[in-house]
């Protein structure tokens, strides 16, 4: 209407195709010319394409609204302004809710279940947590709170289609405790087509095994190609069932059989230790921690520290947690948190980190040692927080403040 009021000098200004409009039309029509019509024309690969990357770096709904809302404003400025509002924009509204409603739909839907999956597992808090690799890292990157749940939650970077997680979990069922929970149904990414990914037993060659129970069923997400609902299992192996081999078994302790003086364990623990063998000081560790000994406690410490220096921060934050439980009152209970701290600042969470840091500031005042190693890794932080701008402003600052008082 307003492309045709161009020309008819008799209509209203508010009526005629402007600047603003050719703007905003030349916005979202460029995006929805790329995303419509040339969805492989200007490919960068097979994986990133036209598509993919525009519905990122500009959602074309925001401009059209936009330019939508413009269109309302232009007509209100009309003296029949409620004869269009009736005639024009109250079905177009109209139909943009609609749309709306159905665009964001799968979002809901996908959301919903994942909070009420998420609700039982943190109240189940199991041993081992499997779902879908991207679901996975939600749970333990974003919600779990990693001073109140001890749940290992396996993350599978290998594995993408549901093919490829049903062989992972026929080859690993074995190793998995009793009480391990399963996620399926909830598939990976609600928009960008990754829906055969993960834990889809739509898309299973063979139904899960009778060790599976059914802990709960949820709603079905039907925006999926083969819906199918959300549910969570647990594994409950029968009584007389070969035990798995546990996740904290992993050292083979076989070559230290007949080797019992704590002494000589931690001797030879240090000694691989020292030498940058670590899984070879983790068998002798390991098997002084079972002990009953002093020892006990300095194997414990240096067998988490073994991981914090081969860089695996998942399983070194593990273990210093399993110390500072089993060792409340212990020596190296400042030590522990501290090197938690720096687990979670390798791993990009700074906010905990900070938290940690400043706890160990006030805990342990006794310990100048590890207070000032966390005041360094709290000063980091700020430092990362604010930038070389921020940092600046604050070193200006406290020159003025140091002038003014001199």
């Amino acid at each position: 209407m307003k492309l045709g009021g161009r020309a008819v000098r008799t209509w209203p200004e508010s009526l005629r195709f402007d600047r603003a409009d050719g703007l905003l039309l030349a916005c979202w029509g460029s995006f929805f010319l790329l995303l419509e019509f040339f969805p492989n024309g200007f490919r960068l690969d097979r994986y990133y394409s036209v598509p993919r990357i525009f519905r990122y770096l500009a959602p074309i709904s925001f401009p059209i609204v936009l330019h939508a809302a413009k269109l309302v404003l232009d007509l209100t400025r009309v003296r029949a302004s409620g004869l269009f509002a009736a005639g024009v924009v109250t079905p177009v509204l109209a139909l943009y809710l609609v749309q709306s409603l159905e665009a964001t739909g799968p979002s809901h839907v996908y959301r919903k279940n994942l909070r009420a999956v998420l609700h039982d597992v943190e109240a189940a808090k199991p041993p081992v947590l499997l779902a879908e690799a991207v679901l996975a890292s939600y749970f333990r990157d974003l919600y779990f709170d990693p001073d109140a749940q001890e749940t290992d939650v396996v993350i599978q970077h290998d594995e993408h289609e549901a093919a490829d997680y049903e062989r992972w979990l026929h080859e690993h069922e074995d190793t998995l405790p009793d009480g391990t929970l399963l996620v399926t149904g909830l598939a990976s990414f609600v928009h960008y087509g990754a829906h055969i990914d993960g834990y889809r037993l739509a898309w299973f060659a063979k139904p899960l095994g009778p060790q599976w129970k059914l802990v709960r069923e949820y709603g079905v997400l039907s925006y999926l190609p083969r819906p199918e609902p959300a549910r969570l299992w647990r594994l409950e192996r029968p009584a007389g069932a070969r035990p798995p081999v546990r996740h904290d078994e992993r050292e083979d302790l076989s070559s230290l059989e007949g080797l019992d003086d704590p002494a000589a364990l931690r001797a030879g623990g240090m000694a691989r230790y020292e030498a940058t063998d670590y899984p070879g000081a983790r068998r002798f560790f390991r098997k002084l921690v079972a002990m009953d000994h002093p020892a006990a406690e300095d194997a414990a410490f240096f067998y988490a520290a073994s991981f914090f220096r081969e860089d695996n921060w998942a399983r070194a934050r593990h273990e210093f947690k399993r110390l500072r439980r089993r060792f409340p009152q212990g020596r190296w209970l400042p030590a522990a948190y501290w090197h938690i701290a720096m687990c979670e600042r390798n791993r990009g969470h700074t906010g905990r980190a900070r938290r940690l840091f400043a706890s160990v500031v006030r805990r342990f005042p006794g310990d100048p040692t590890t207070v000032r190693m966390a005041e360094e890794g709290l000063e980091e932080l700020r430092g990362r927080r604010g930038g070389v701008l921020v940092e600046w402003w604050h070193a200006l600052g406290r020159r003025m403040n140091a002038a003014a008082t001199g």
